[in-house]
């Protein structure tokens, strides 16, 4: 996922990405490329239209005439190389020509221009074919240069301090604005970084809309930049439209301690909670303050848990303007900034969020063969009551195991084996979610109010057997990866090293669920196959699976990497499951002798000539896909030199081999890259 070649590489494989197997993509966002060997030629290069000798009009002289080029896909990287054949050293930034040059005339030679920025001269580049451009001389592109270093001033206006505001930029002497068109957190962080902060705490309209030009719009960064101007698309005065109903604000994290305290209340675990944010004290406006918020605030006061959200201005107003509004929570968070909100100002500041703080929380364990397992009770209010078992899963069962002093958790039961809660008990806690399996308080762990079940009854109270350590080792049950028509289950010669994992139980073979699939696991099923452990563990659909009637017979498997068998890791009871299509089955790649290696091969496939098709790369000996998230020509370029073309035609999108995959299914396998 999200490759980033600068074009001049080798392979495939010495270009920046997340990692094998590292990714958010399904093979409907495949990339796929059309390669060719024809060159264009391009004679020479000037600017036109300005005083300034580095500024200008980009224009190109092709078969003798001199013409424009259009700004459609110009940015950064495309400027930086126009500046370097002329040159100068220093980009400042790529424009629209017709804003401060005028338009140009004569034909325009090229459009669809794509630099990786190393290119010595702008006729190495990709581009669309000369000539065949249908853009209009109000969308020439050019370039700002220097001969000395120079950086775009960059400042947040309208805000409250430094770190919050409009964004704004300087061209040539006038502040503009920027458009939101396609602006997300990775332009937001490169603004905050370049102004000196962490990163950026939020995206916002709240400081209103600025006044004269919008310079910028359809922003691309990566989030590494080190100035907006460098990202791509980053072209001021695009062709696009924008109003300064769309200018964009964002507040930064600054590199102050984040602080809390209640006020106004005669003991320290209750009152109204105030925040220093930014190095600005102030309070949270009670608008959405519930008993997540109330969690957080009080386990970063130094308690177990909240009691509850207090009632909006129940510990009085207080005299500072709310520096948090709108929070939203999850109860997991270990600081108030790690949440979502906003900075409006309250409605009132009748409404300023107050909460009671508690140590009250203890687990236990009742009703079972034996200490270690049972109906899990939780301690409040001075009173014991069961956990709904709405949303709990094995992940959650191991942290009450571990608060509780056991190794782990065996199981989680979805249909209680053991004595439930009687009517007269409370129903203490229901969507209960916890982060990470290591933590050992379930306290810290998101769930509702106290109390509040959420249609629960005592049939849906969790029960669970925690791993004491003395257990017997039971032999673990078989298992085999499946990859198209080939099957291993470690009896035979090994003829594949990857595929979907399944496990026989009760004489049938079913698969596994994907939910909370991770290396452990992966690790156990390909040391329990004679495998040296696994590269790779894989989410479902990597390995297309029709057998509608095929069962699935395990979910939320949870190894520590020490057991003999996925069998005898934590997990569901044998066909409790969550997940039904095989869509959702996981999967592996086991460690085979040079697996490690990087000389991954590419193919071009499903198309009806040899120089266009769906991307395929294989690796340890599996062939997978590549994502198309910020794949461009630059990417196309390397894999098409690999493939003996010259350069990239075109990045061809996922979706262009929809009906290709479904025939090609089998031989797809992951998306690696």
């Amino acid at each position: 996922d999200n490759v980033n070649c600068n074009g001049t590489e080798e392979r495939l494989v010495d270009c920046a990405h997340n990692g094998w197997a590292e990714h958010n993509c399904a093979h409907g966002e495949d990339v796929g490329v059309y390669c060719s060997n024809e060159t264009a030629v391009i004679s020479n290069l000037r600017l036109s239209g300005s005083d300034n000798v580095s500024e200008g009009r980009v224009e190109v002289l092709y078969g003798g005439i001199w013409g424009s080029v259009c700004n459609r896909a110009w940015d950064f990287s495309d400027a930086q190389v126009v500046c370097k054949q002329l040159g100068y050293d220093y980009t400042v930034a790529a424009v629209t020509a017709s804003k401060f040059f005028g338009e140009g005339s004569g034909p325009v030679w090229l459009e669809d221009v794509a630099c990786s920025g190393n290119e010595s001269a702008l006729k190495d580049c990709e581009m669309a074919t000369i000539g065949s451009s249908g853009c209009s001389h109000s969308r020439d592109a050019g370039v700002i240069c220097s001969a000395t270093a120079y950086e775009i001033p960059v400042r947040l206006a309208g805000g409250e301090g430094a770190w919050e505001g409009r964004v704004e930029v300087q061209i040539r002497g006038e502040w503009g604005t920027v458009c939101d068109d396609g602006w997300d957190v990775k332009d937001a962080d490169v603004v905050c970084s370049s102004l000196g902060f962490n990163n950026a705490l939020e995206i916002t309209k709240m400081y209103g809309p600025g006044s004269g030009n919008i310079w910028l719009t359809n922003v691309g960064c990566l989030g590494n930049e080190d100035s907006i101007l460098q990202c791509e698309h980053a072209i001021v005065a695009s062709y696009d439209s924008c109003f300064h109903s769309q200018d964009v604000g964002i507040r930064c994290n600054s590199t102050d301690e984040v602080l809390v305290r209640l006020a106004n209340s005669s003991n320290n675990y209750e009152g109204r909670v105030e925040v220093r944010v930014n190095g600005t004290w102030g309070t949270i406006c009670d608008s959405y303050f519930s008993f997540s918020e109330a969690k957080v605030i009080c386990r970063m006061l130094g308690f177990r848990t909240a009691e509850r959200a207090a009632r909006p201005g129940y510990f009085g107003e207080g005299d500072l303007r709310a520096v948090i509004t709108y929070p939203y929570c999850r109860g997991s968070e270990e600081s108030i900034t790690d949440c979502r909100y906003y900075t409006y100002q309250c409605n009132s500041t009748l409404y300023t969020a107050g909460v009671l703080c508690s140590d009250d929380f203890a687990l236990r364990l009742v009703n079972g063969r034996n200490a270690s397992e049972g109906l899990l009770e939780v301690y409040h209010n001075e009173e014991w009551g069961t956990v709904c078992s709405n949303s709990f899963s094995v992940v959650d069962g191991n942290v009450a195991c571990r608060e509780l002093g056991y190794s782990g958790v065996i199981t989680v039961y979805k249909t209680p084996p053991f004595p439930v809660g009687s009517a007269d008990e409370e129903i203490w806690l229901s969507n209960v979610r916890c982060p990470n399996h290591n933590l050992t308080d379930l306290g810290a762990c998101s769930h509702s109010e106290w109390g509040v079940t959420d249609g629960c009854t005592h049939q849906d109270d969790v029960t669970l057997q925690c791993r004491t350590g003395s257990e017997p080792v039971l032999e673990p049950l078989p298992v085999r990866i499946v990859y198209g028509d080939q099957k291993f289950d470690g009896t035979q010669e090994k003829n594949i090293s990857a595929g979907r994992v399944e496990i026989f139980h009760n004489n049938t073979w079913g698969t596994v669920c994907d939910t909370g699939w991770g290396i452990e696991d992966a690790n156990v099923v390909c040391r329990h196959l004679g495998f040296e452990g696994a590269d790779y563990a894989l989410d479902g659909g990597n390995f297309p699976f029709n057998d509608s009637n095929a069962v699935v017979w395990l979910d939320e498997v949870l190894c520590h990497g020490y057991e003999d068998g996925i069998s005898n890791c934590a997990h569901l009871p044998f066909g409790d499951v969550t997940c039904y299509l095989h869509d959702s089955d996981a999967g592996v790649i086991c460690t085979t002798p040079g697996s490690g290696r990087f000389d991954a091969k590419v193919y071009l496939v499903g198309w009806n000539q040899s120089n266009a098709g769906l991307l395929v790369i294989e690796h340890i000996g599996v062939n997978g896909t590549v994502c198309d998230d910020y794949f461009d020509l630059a990417d196309g370029d390397v894999v098409c030199r690999m493939l003996g073309y010259s350069h990239a035609l075109e990045v061809l999108g996922g979706y262009d081999f929809y009906f290709d995959e479904r025939r090609l299914d089998s031989n797809i396998g992951p998306v690696w890259i």
